[in-house]
């Protein structure tokens, strides 16, 4: 099996330490006290002549000795010290508290889950096997960092059969996003007059996603029969909408066709993401797929935006359904979640 290569040389330590002098050089040069910039330029600066040349190839170099990184430390706290203005004398986490940068060994880390994460989507990639072998010390040591292991394992972006630009667009009515805020009874009476009025023999859904600060539910409603599930802790709250979608999508494709369907949901952004046909979210991906497939069933499903919270008997009771679906002692919903739910999730850990 192919390993990583190991910067552990010091001298290759070195010569990347001499590297950055020109740019230090820079950094002190427009950190004058009377002539020079302000903090905050100066710490754009930092990340664009530094920091970023610090970050470039540290999911493989990363794990190299610890005695050889403590160089690539000296040059975050040189830089950090001319961008702050602060006495020679500070300690290295103290500037690195004061200007909101973490150490390198746990920016490091999060480039090392990040790479991983977005790896994984991609099995086909020549650097898929090398990179998530379990033995690979690059995922051994990012384990070792976080304390426990990581199932990665991200919702793979799956590409239609049919391209996009023949299918034709989900029905999504955004009308009450464009008006003036106003009382919820007004809300109630918008939603009240589009369903008498223009779908009066669709069968209601209602959908919603819920996060709290570990854990992620939703739930979703056809004809007043609520189901609700919780996602795994990595999921976010965006992740969690559109994941109330497509569940009740997928349980409409088992109902009786030539069927119609009118989905109710308050989050703006899913609804708008699903308007893009091109979309590179996975989750919006397997949505369209579904409604394709509905559609070639004579089942028509049509969207529209409400506001939360607005007593509305049926939202409000998929919320609370939501809202119970966090307490679950158990994942009932373990759909994966997509690439960059997992980088949030795992730089919160780290």
């Amino acid at each position: 099996m192919k390993r990583f290569p190991r910067c552990t040389s010091l001298k290759s330590t070195i010569t990347i330490q001499a590297k950055y002098l020109n740019s230090i050089n820079v950094l002190k040069y427009l950190s004058h006290p009377h002539t020079g910039c302000n903090r905050k330029l100066l710490l754009q600066l930092y990340k664009s002549l530094v920091r970023s040349q610090l970050d470039y190839g540290s999911p493989i170099f990363s794990h190299s000795a610890k005695s050889s990184l403590k160089l690539l430390d000296t040059i975050q706290t040189s830089a950090l010290k001319l961008a702050l203005g602060v006495l020679r004398s500070s300690p290295a986490l103290s500037l690195c508290a004061e200007s909101h940068e973490p150490p390198l060994q746990y920016r490091y880390s999060a480039l090392t889950a990040n790479f991983l994460a977005s790896t994984d989507q991609f099995p086909q990639l020549p650097i898929f096997s090398p990179a998530l072998d379990p033995q690979n010390s690059l995922l051994l040591h990012l384990q070792s960092h976080v304390h426990k292991p990581l199932g990665l394992s991200p919702l793979q972006p799956i590409l239609p059969s049919t391209p996009p630009w023949r299918s034709p667009p989900p029905n999504i009515r955004l009308e009450l996003a464009n008006i003036p805020k106003t009382s919820n009874s007004v809300y109630r009476q918008h939603i009240n007059n589009t369903i008498s009025s223009k779908f009066p023999t669709h069968i209601l859904c209602f959908t919603d996603g819920s996060k709290s600060r570990t854990k992620a539910g939703y739930a979703y409603s056809i004809q007043g029969t609520i189901t609700a599930h919780r996602l795994r802790n990595s999921a976010s709250i965006f992740t969690a909408e559109l994941q109330a979608i497509y569940s009740c999508l997928s349980y409409l494709t088992l109902l009786t066709p030539h069927s119609k369907f009118f989905l109710l949901n308050d989050s703006l952004s899913s609804l708008k993401a699903m308007q893009d046909s091109y979309s590179s979210n996975p989750i919006v991906q397997r949505i369209h797929i579904l409604l394709h497939t509905l559609s070639s069933s004579s089942i028509t499903v049509s969207f529209r935006w409400i506001p939360g919270h607005i007593n509305h008997t049926d939202h409000d009771m998929v919320d609370t359904a939501t809202k119970e679906s966090l307490q679950l002692l158990k994942i009932s919903d373990s759909s994966a979640p997509p690439a960059y739910d997992l980088k949030i999730y795992y730089c919160s850990l780290i």
